[in-house]
């Protein structure tokens, strides 16, 4: 298939999933988030981690404030990304709390109050948690289209781990990848957690 009709693929999924996303009740959003925070909490990348890089949710994207508090109790290194559109990069910077500590950026994406200061060096992230519109069982991830994730995650030292969220109808048989895009080794969904490549599922 040439790469118009891997584009035309990847468009259309792209919608459907963000319609089925935002057409959930809050109630579906915070019961879910939570039961994906624990299996996340409780998991030895997240226990490990020192310093931890996750995302402020933006329509129905899984709600991230329970892990970060999480975070904060364990005196972890808590980051936030500082999207830069001119160049469609991400700068991970330091917050100590959430979410009084973000004003809207573009689009009205949250992020870091003081987001034009110092970025944290990549070398020095931990864990890298990724929101994503749609992840297939070989790892592979759909977002916005803006490659922001792409370019941040190809950044990362082999040593860093990497963990996708996402609710379980958002996983599916493929994403359409391409050669620039970057796999995810860990997902996590409210039935469980999927290492790939091969969705292999470990329950709780």
């Amino acid at each position: 298939m040439d790469r118009f009709g891997i584009k035309d693929l990847k468009h259309t999924l792209r919608q459907t999933m963000l319609t089925k996303r935002r057409a959930l009740g809050a109630g579906e959003v915070t019961r879910w988030s939570k039961q994906i925070t624990e299996f996340l909490v409780a998991s030895p990348n997240f226990r490990k981690a020192k310093a931890i890089m996750a995302y402020a949710p933006l329509h129905n994207e899984v709600d991230t404030e329970l892990l970060l508090q999480a975070a904060f109790g364990q005196q972890k290194q808590v980051l936030l990304p500082v999207a830069e559109w001119e160049n469609r990069q991400l700068r991970p910077v330091s917050v100590d709390s959430y979410p009084d500590s973000l004003v809207p950026g573009r689009y009205g994406i949250l992020e870091p109050a003081g987001g034009r200061q110092s970025p944290w060096p990549v070398e020095q992230i931990d864990l890298v948690i990724v929101p994503g519109v749609a992840f297939d069982i070989q790892g592979y991830r759909l977002g916005y289209g803006q490659g922001f994730y792409d370019r941040f995650l190809g950044r990362l030292p082999p040593r860093t781990e990497v963990v996708g969220l996402a609710y379980d109808f958002q996983v599916v048989k493929t994403v359409y990848p391409e050669k620039h895009d970057v796999t995810v080794p860990v997902i996590v969904t409210e039935k469980g957690v999927i290492n790939s490549p091969g969705g292999r599922r470990i329950k709780g």
